[in-house]
């Protein structure tokens, strides 16, 4: 039987841990830094930590979007898109390139940033461009989070992490992942939307080449042919937008028009069939008795 006493333990053996101030030794750290893994508060990967005084200015906005964490202090966006506007201790905020989140820190302030794209997974199963469906009608107006307690424990040991040095590729990979799980977990689909908003919106131009291209194709896979990009990734972005299997949603559109054009235009079968994809005015009047039960001729004939 195994049996566990606890025992008193003095208050300065934590001092080491919750200390601010402090920063731990990180044993070999010559092996950290030079590994092929380590990276360097430059890279556009991964986290970086930011610690300016008052007066002092950075840019926060990088070459790829960012989520902004601000951990201490507060600051004021000196240039770009909100010049004006406040970033305080607990926001949480999303800088692409285009705002150019240049910052004047009003005292001691210290920020974290994180890169993040349009597929970022906010678990194994929920990617950020899932969120689409969430969006606001009321647009965006540099939309923030505040910080929870999970999460603000989350970045405070982050940032010291950061500071002993720890920054190698695996590290900020977990750590990454652990910060969006945390977002998904203690957030709702409309507050994350909201924070999202700015990559999220660029997206829609997906939208507009579904509804523009969808009758010409004859299916998902000459669809992402046309989208240049994998099936995997075309059903992904089109079960986002549209919340439906893009198979099931192109037939339903197929079966739709091809009724609506039989019944009340005077289209030619030939042009019917080359506008619909079909490869023979045989396989359009196959597909037309499968779902109407009549073949085109019928169709018209009785209308």
């Amino acid at each position: 039987m195994l049996i566990v006493t606890s025992a008193k333990t003095p208050d300065k053996a934590y001092d080491g841990y919750y200390s601010p101030a402090r920063v731990m030794k990180l044993y070999y750290k010559d092996e950290h830094t030079s590994c092929v893994n380590y990276l360097p508060n430059t890279n556009k990967e991964g986290f970086r930590y930011y610690k300016l005084k008052k007066g002092e200015t950075c840019v926060l906005s990088r070459s790829v979007p960012v989520l902004v964490l601000a951990v201490k202090g507060s600051a004021a966006i000196s240039e770009g898109l909100y010049k004006g506007r406040i970033l305080e201790n607990g926001d949480i905020v999303l800088a692409t390139p285009e705002m150019q989140v240049h910052v004047l820190s009003d005292a001691h302030s210290e920020f974290i940033t994180c890169d993040v794209n349009t597929h970022t997974p906010l678990c194994h199963r929920f990617t950020t461009d899932l969120l689409v469906r969430h969006m606001s009608d009321a647009g965006y107006d540099f939309d923030k989070l505040k910080m929870n307690d999970r999460i603000a424990q989350f970045a405070d040991l982050l940032k010291k992490c950061l500071s002993d040095g720890l920054n190698c590729y695996h590290f900020n990979t977990w750590k990454k992942e652990e910060l969006m799980l945390f977002l998904r977990a203690y957030y709702s689909k409309e507050q994350l939307a909201a924070l999202f908003y700015p990559i999220l919106s660029k997206n829609t131009d997906f939208r507009e080449f579904v509804l523009k291209n969808y009758k010409s194709v004859g299916s998902a896979s000459e669809f992402a042919r046309k989208a240049n990009c994998s099936i995997s990734t075309f059903n992904r972005r089109f079960k986002a937008f549209f919340n439906e299997n893009a198979y099931v949603w192109l037939n339903c559109r197929r079966r739709e028009n091809i009724e609506n054009d039989l019944h009340n235009t005077d289209i030619p079968f030939s042009e019917l069939t080359r506008i619909y994809g079909f490869s023979s005015q045989a396989y359009f009047s196959a597909f037309c008795k499968k779902h109407f039960g009549l073949t085109p001729k019928q169709i018209r004939k009785g209308r």
